[in-house]
């Protein structure tokens, strides 16, 4: 999570790699500080004002080896902000931590359908169905929503 010594790491990466019906996807790897976090969601906000058709997001965390504290909070804030633009938004996560964060935004933001994934192809799934869609990929196992 926020180790001091981590924050003299390079920060990580968070790219755009996939936007299929309605659902654009990123992928974080490495270590994320809040400069990195805030150019994604700036990305992603420049995203939703282009590209109006886009209503959900997978966050891909799962190559997320940690973290500065606050900068997944800087996501759900985000989400809280855009929350008229957005239905559902379902993270890919390992880190325990960053479960937690997405069912705190669940809370938060009541809005917006917030959902964890096992992997990327259902976090796709189930972020497409959430906005009325059709996934393009496959669903793989069971769909699991926090809460259930």
């Amino acid at each position: 999570m926020g180790d001091p010594a981590r924050r003299l790491e390079p920060p990580g990466t968070a790219d755009l790699v996939l936007k299929t019906g309605g659902v654009a996807v990123f992928s974080i790897r490495g270590y994320v500080n809040t400069a990195l976090a805030d150019d994604m969601l700036r990305r992603a906000t420049r995203l939703l004002d282009e590209q109006p058709q886009i209503r959900g997001f997978v966050f891909d965390c799962d190559a997320l080896e940690s973290y500065t504290p606050g900068a997944p909070f800087r996501g759900v804030a985000w989400i809280r902000q855009n929350a008229d633009r957005i239905v559902a938004t379902a993270v890919v996560a390992r880190l325990g931590s960053i479960s937690a964060v997405v069912r705190a935004a669940a809370l938060l933001v009541p809005s917006v359908q917030m959902l964890l994934a096992e992997n990327r192809a259902e976090g796709i799934a189930m972020v497409a169905r959430a906005i009325g869609g059709r996934p393009r990929v496959s669903t793989g196992p069971r769909l699991r929503v926090p809460g259930e």
